[in-house]
C-alpha cells in the first residue's frame, strides 16, 4: 500500500469529517449536538471552512490510491488559544446566536478534559482511519512522519489527549515514547451523553 500525506484540503470534508468524528465521538456528540443539528454537521462545516481547531487548514490527510484514508491535525500548541477563538465564531456562523450561547455552554466542561498545552509543542489531534483500512499501519506512518517534522522544526515534545476508554489507541501512542503526564476527569457526570475521562501524554524530543 502506497500512502501520499498531503495538507488536507477544503473538498476533503465530506470525507474527513467522519473521521475526526471518530477520534473523539462522546466529546463531540455532547458539545455539538442541538436539536436539528448533529455534531458531524458541525465538523463538516468547520473542516471546510479551514479556520479553528477543527479546519483543514491544520490537518494532515493520508491518501492511498486517490482515498482519504486517514486525517490529523498537528499544529503549534501556542496556537491553540487563536484557534480556540475561531471556533467560537465558527459556532455563531452555524449555529446562530441563541443556540450558538448554548453550544458555547456545552463546550465549556470539555476544557477540563483537554485543557490548553505546553506552548513549545507540536499539539496532535483528531487522529482518524477510515474502518475497512485500520490495523495496516496507517495511523502509525502518520504520527511517525509528523514527530520527525517537529523533531526537524525543533520542537520540544509532542502533546495528545486520548479518551481512557481507548486502550487501543492509548497502546500505539506509547509504543511511540508517549507517557502519560495527567489525567483530566469529565466535571459533569450527570450529563445526557457520558463523556469518558481522558489523559494527557507527551512525548519529548
Amino acid at each position: 500500500m502506497t500512502l501520499l500525506f498531503r495538507p488536507a484540503r477544503p473538498e476533503d470534508a465530506p470525507h474527513a469529517a467522519p473521521l475526526i468524528h471518530s477520534a473523539g465521538p462522546e466529546m463531540l456528540d455532547y458539545a455539538f449536538s442541538v436539536k436539528k443539528h448533529a455534531a458531524i454537521d458541525f465538523v463538516r462545516f468547520a473542516f471546510g471552512d479551514g479556520y479553528g481547531i477543527l479546519g483543514y487548514a491544520n490537518h494532515v490527510a493520508a491518501e492511498s490510491d486517490g482515498r482519504v484514508a486517514a486525517v490529523g491535525a498537528f499544529y503549534p500548541a501556542s496556537d491553540f488559544e487563536r484557534l480556540s477563538r475561531e471556533m467560537v465564531w465558527q459556532v455563531f456562523r452555524f449555529y446562530g446566536i441563541l443556540k450558538g450561547v448554548r453550544v458555547l455552554r456545552q463546550s465549556a466542561w470539555l476544557e477540563a478534559l483537554t485543557p490548553q498545552p505546553r506552548k513549545d509543542a507540536l499539539f496532535i489531534q483528531n487522529i482518524g482511519v477510515v474502518p475497512d483500512m485500520r490495523r495496516q499501519g496507517i495511523c502509525s506512518a502518520l504520527l511517525e512522519k509528523r514527530i520527525d517534522l517537529a523533531r526537524q522544526n525543533g520542537y520540544r515534545a509532542c502533546i495528545l489527549d486520548v479518551a481512557v476508554t481507548n486502550s487501543r489507541a492509548r497502546g500505539l501512542y506509547e509504543k511511540f515514547g508517549f507517557r502519560v503526564v495527567a489525567k483530566h476527569r469529565w466535571p459533569y457526570p450527570e450529563a445526557s451523553i457520558c463523556v469518558p475521562d481522558h489523559i494527557r501524554m507527551e512525548r519529548a524530543l
